[in-house]
């Protein structure tokens, strides 16, 4: 909840229940796709963070790719995304910033991960 709070205290509004949710998604190629359009926001102000590539096939310029939570008490993907929403909230249009924030993100987690293959 915490990450919740940081979110909505940089004068960004997250409403929950609003978000796609299967049943607002539309069947595309053997897939489920949340089509953020249908939301009716201006989608320069509009993000998806979902753990499936096919969920935002229509709009991947609005993603932040997360890990599958599955039952982890211990998961600390939002708190390891908190950098990227952070910066997307000082933005005016989300698509421009979020590749380049995705890409930095993988970049450091790659060089984690580099690092403690050679310890």
């Amino acid at each position: 909840m915490k990450v919740l709070h940081q979110i909505q205290c940089a004068d960004k509004l997250l409403t929950r229940g609003t978000e796609p949710s299967r049943e607002s998604c539309c069947p595309y190629e053997g897939n489920y796709v949340k089509d953020l359009q249908c939301l009716g926001r201006d989608l320069s102000t509009t993000i998806i963070v979902d753990n499936s590539p096919h969920s935002y096939v229509f709009q991947p310029e609005n993603a932040v790719p997360i890990g599958t939570f599955i039952d982890d008490m211990e998961d600390q993907e939002l708190l390891e995304i908190t950098p990227i929403l952070m910066g997307v909230a000082q933005v005016d249009d989300v698509r421009d910033h979020l590749g380049h924030q995705i890409a930095q993100a993988h970049a450091n987690a790659l060089r984690g991960r580099i690092q403690q293959s050679v310890i």
